[in-house]
Order: structure tokens, then C-alpha cells, then sequence
């Protein structure tokens, strides 16, 4: 199968948090330029990131341990604590390394 430049590249990763448990992240692979200009710093630079490459969080559980399906509110929940955010972009760059080994 020929690569196709074109298309949407995406990777899907096991974020693990600092307690120890887990969730699924599916994110876009941006291109260095766009990854670059969309790290405007602080806080707000890293959600504006994280909203950029972030396509789709799964296994997640509400308080009474039922699946909280994706939607941009929880995306906006999970990227409001700065230790998931860290644990997102780790995930993210790990998927990129091994992309990268793998050519």
C-alpha cells in the first residue's frame, strides 16, 4: 500500500496518569510548522495544543464507573488539569518517536 501525504495522519496512544491509571488518546500528527505555531505558551498555549491534536479520548469513567463518551466538554474537562495535559502531549511525542523509528 503507497503512502498518501495527503491524508489525515493519526496515532492512538495509552496515556497513563501520574496515579497510575489509563485512558486512550487518539491524536492528528501535525506537521512541525503548524505543532509550532500553535505552542503560544502558558496554559492557554498548551490547551490551544492540545485541542490541535487531540481527535478522540476513550475509556474514561464518570464518579459512578460509566464510560463518559468523547465530546469537546470532556475534552475541555481532562485538559484542565495540568497533569493529564502532560500526560497527553509525553503520549503524543512517544507515538511521534516511534513513527519516526519505524521509517
Amino acid at each position: 500500500m503507497a503512502f498518501r501525504i495527503a491524508e489525515e495522519r493519526t496515532i492512538t496512544r495509552t496515556v497513563q496518569t501520574a496515579d497510575g491509571q489509563d485512558f486512550r488518546a487518539v491524536f492528528v500528527i501535525l506537521p512541525d510548522e503548524e505543532m509550532g505555531a500553535a505552542s503560544a505558551g502558558g496554559i492557554e498555549g498548551e490547551k490551544a495544543v492540545m485541542r490541535k491534536i487531540i481527535r478522540r479520548l476513550d475509556d474514561i469513567e464518570g464518579a459512578d464507573k460509566k464510560p463518559i463518551p468523547h465530546s469537546p466538554e470532556l475534552l475541555e474537562q481532562v485538559i484542565g488539569f495540568a497533569d493529564l495535559r502532560i500526560a497527553l502531549l509525553r503520549a503524543y511525542n512517544e507515538g511521534r518517536i516511534e513513527a519516526r523509528q519505524g521509517n
